[in-house]
């Protein structure tokens, strides 16, 4: 998220110090400016009472003297007398030194005499009065500083450099005058200390109202930024439950058409049997032995008893949708109930030459028998179904604690092991029955039964070698609690569907 205040406090923080800045230096500029054309007019005036005062009597002398040097020049009594006048003349002023220059730079006279004799005709200012004819002037801080009665330290000046002229005639010569100024751009200084004082408070103060109403800016913007996170986190849930929703719908469609397909075809093999063994009979019934009308018979009901069972675990799966079942708890001689399955799938495993083998039973549980037996003819079949021909099937039974656990195990095609997570899905079927007969609801129908016992299933299955599906149930289900009544899980329209299959 964009750091709103703590780029407004640097940003305006920089921006507050630049201007504060900028203001201070334009106005100690404009003032030392000011403070250079006051001075450079008052040097003017001056300049000009001095040349009237001397410049009659020393001008032959200034204006010819340009092949001496220094020394010459300080040897010369015309530099003592002028220096003499100048004295007398800048007493009580502000003029601190004076130099004259005659027209080719020569310093003539200067009041600091180690000066005489320099050459300034390369000087800026010397040029612009003695070829222009104009002043100029510029402000100096000197540390140490000759004046006419000996050195002073840290001193503003301004020098200006006049030309001289005798009425409106030509220029003969430049005066350099020294003014002090100290006084002034200490008066200037402190109007800018207090000019910098004044914006920074003002400024300050401008930036402390504005931070704060930033502040408060960016607080509300952070709470939108954390609503509309909320919110778009809200619409992206909403967004990935419905796209899990249309994928969820999508797969029960294309599980449902399946469904169909499957149930179609495990309707028809039983009634295929039936029709085939009745016709059988019919054509031959002249010649119908007692064992040939056993052995028909016992097709029939074989075929009767697998498409019974699977209306029955249609119709159950439909129930636990509408949440219809509930357990009816009572008395239950588990050892006998699934006795009574083992034998009624004997006489359809006897077809395939599987022996089913029953070793030790828990004896009695308090559970729902009718549910029970639901469960054992689901998992029995389902090994029938699975296991090869001439095999065997083996139903155990133990007691763990406070549960009773029974077992039936099969050597038949097995469950890869990617697979096992998914084994008890609705209309979920293993790559490994593959060309063998189902709906893919016998497994989903007994754990929901299961659970509704508050029991638990396991299976442990290797491909190729068989699988144990293992159910425990707790021995007295009074003492797990009162069980709910059953939910599907997934709200499938399980009638339609199997009205659907009748009808195919």
């Amino acid at each position: 998220m964009f750091k709103l205040l703590r780029y407004f406090s640097l940003t305006s923080a920089v921006a507050i110090l630049s201007v504060t800045v900028v203001l201070v230096v334009l106005y100690r500029h404009n003032a030392v400016n000011d403070l250079v054309e006051i001075a450079e007019r008052q040097n003017v005036a001056l300049g000009r009472s001095f040349a009237n005062t001397i410049w009659p009597r020393f001008s032959t002398y200034v204006t010819g003297v340009s092949g001496l040097d220094g020394d010459a020049l300080r040897a010369r009594p015309e530099t003592r007398q002028i220096h003499d006048a100048l004295k007398a003349l800048s007493a009580g002023l502000p003029v601190l030194k004076v130099k004259i220059y005659n027209l080719d730079g020569l310093t003539v006279f200067s009041s600091q005499a180690s000066q005489i004799g320099e050459d300034k005709s390369n000087n800026p200012g010397f040029f612009a009065s003695a070829r222009e004819g104009r002043p100029a002037s510029k402000q100096a801080h000197k540390h140490r500083f000759s004046i006419f009665s000996g050195d002073v330290v840290d001193r503003h000046l301004v020098e200006s450099y006049l030309p001289i002229r005798r009425g409106d005639g030509p220029v003969e010569g430049v005066f350099e005058l020294y003014s002090d100024v100290t006084p002034l751009i200490a008066k200037i200084e402190r109007s800018t200390s207090r000019l910098a004082i004044g914006l920074v408070l003002v400024f300050g103060t401008l930036y402390a109202v504005l931070f704060l109403i930033v502040r408060r800016a960016d607080r509300i913007l952070k709470r939108q930024y954390i609503d509309l996170r909320h919110v778009t986190a809200e619409v992206q849930r909403q967004a990935e439950q419905l796209a899990q929703a249309l994928e969820k719908e999508q797969e029960l469609n294309a599980l449902q058409r399946e469904f169909v397909a499957l149930a179609s075809h495990e309707f028809r093999t039983p009634l295929t049997i039936i029709d085939l063994a009745a016709q059988r009979l019919v054509g031959r019934k002249d010649k119908v032995t007692p064992e040939d009308l056993v052995a028909r018979t016992d097709k029939i009901r074989a075929a009767v008893r697998r498409m019974t069972g699977l209306i029955e675990s249609t119709l159950y799966a439909s129930r636990l949708d509408a949440g219809t079942i509930a357990v009816k708890r009572q008395a239950c001689d588990l050892k006998g109930l699934i006795r009574e399955v083992c034998a009624r799938q004997a006489e359809i495993s006897q077809f395939h030459d599987i022996r089913v083998d029953v070793a030790r039973l828990p004896e009695n549980i308090h559970a729902d028998p009718k549910l029970l037996d639901q469960v054992f003819t689901n998992l029995l079949s389902n090994a029938v179904k699975y296991a090869p021909d001439d095999s065997r099937i083996e139903v155990k039974g133990w007691t763990d604690g406070d549960f009773a656990a029974m077992s039936v195990r099969d050597h038949g095609v097995g469950i890869a092991a990617d697979d096992l997570p998914r084994l008890c899905e609705r209309f979920f079927r293993a790559r490994t029955s593959a060309g063998i007969g189902g709906t893919g609801l016998g497994l989903n129908l007994v754990k929901q039964l299961v659970e509704l016992h508050k029991g638990t299933i396991e299976v442990d299955s290797v491909e190729g070698q068989g699988s144990v599906f293992t159910v425990r149930l707790p021995v007295d289900l009074r003492a797990a609690g009162a069980p709910a009544q059953g939910t599907g899980d997934r709200a499938t329209p399980m009638l339609a569907a199997v009205k659907g299959a009748l009808a195919t």
